[in-house]
């Protein structure tokens, strides 16, 4: 995989983990979601950090591709936190579609 592609795929890939993690907490004023959604959000969140640090990895080698998947992975939080506090409502269709993109890079280029 190359680099430019690993940058995008683990990006993605953290950008749509952490937007799980998000949207399986529950918001204030609002009925908490079911337990199987706030678990199954749990889940599909922690996979999909782990697929951007695997596909850091896999650009960069253990050492660079762990630092990277870290500071991409900041990236990915800053963008979320100004997404949640600006633009709350485009949160799921963007989680969607940044899955979309990460996991049609990662067929692509992988």
């Amino acid at each position: 995989m190359s680099e430019t592609a690993a940058v995008l795929v683990a990006f993605l890939a953290a950008f749509a983990g952490l937007a799980a993690l998000a949207l399986g907490r529950p918001s204030r004023g609002k009925a908490p979601p079911p337990r199987f959604v706030t678990l199954a959000s749990r889940v599909c969140g922690i996979v999909l950090l782990l697929a951007a640090l695997i596909a850091a990895i896999a650009g960069w080698g253990f050492s660079v591709g762990l630092v990277t998947a870290i500071g991409l992975a900041s990236l990915a939080s800053l963008s979320l936190i100004f997404l949640l506090a600006f633009l709350p409502r485009l949160l799921p269709p963007l989680a969607g579609l940044s899955f979309l993109a990460a996991l049609i890079l990662a067929a692509v280029f992988g």
